[in-house]
């Protein structure tokens, strides 16, 4: 899995980050379910993942919701098991610090995720081998800045005419010289 915040991002996240210090991690709420016995699942399972993140300041304190859910569909689409969980984590901030709203948003999307991750794999792991699923590793969580937006070249944007040359039960494109 990875995350790829813009330059600004990632550097608005560090920002706050070397302004603050994460104080606590705590399970908020969680579910687990797998299909009934008896389900009719064909393999292979495709494994999902999805996140969100969602933020409050009081007075020094940065509190940071991070939702997971993880889940596992057959061939067919229908779901195997799935494992949803919320984490709250509290980050200290530095005396006097305020942090700006792009500060706040980079670091929920990509900081607070990355120091939650290993809490979420480690839970997900043990509930789906509870359920008596053989529980698929779920990634590393990797953090890369996104590459910047290379232009068009001139080429890309007007691209040389085409004409099709139709040969018996094919379709071959040229470019025209």
């Amino acid at each position: 899995m990875l995350i790829s915040p813009t330059r600004e991002e990632f550097r608005a996240a560090q920002s706050l980050q070397s302004h603050c210090e994460l104080r606590q991690v705590t399970l908020v709420r969680c579910a687990g379910w797998k299909a009934p016995a008896g389900t009719q699942l064909s393999e292979p399972y495709t494994l999902n993942e999805s996140h969100s993140s969602a933020t409050t300041l009081v007075n020094d304190v940065l509190a940071v919701d991070v939702s997971f859910e993880a889940f596992a569909v057959d061939a067919n689409k229908t779901k195997v098991f799935s494992v949803e969980c919320v984490y709250e984590l509290r980050y200290g901030l530095g005396e006097g610090y305020r942090p700006e709203g792009n500060e706040i948003e980079a670091f929920k999307n990509g900081n607070a995720i990355f120091n939650c991750w290993p809490y979420f794999r480690e839970f997900f792991q043990n509930l789906t081998s509870r359920m008596g699923e053989a529980p698929p590793p779920l990634p590393f969580l990797r953090v890369a800045v996104a590459p910047k937006p290379v232009p068009p070249t001139e080429t890309q944007i007007n691209p040389a005419p085409t004409r099709q040359i139709i040969h018996a039960r094919r379709r071959v494109r040229v470019s025209k010289p």
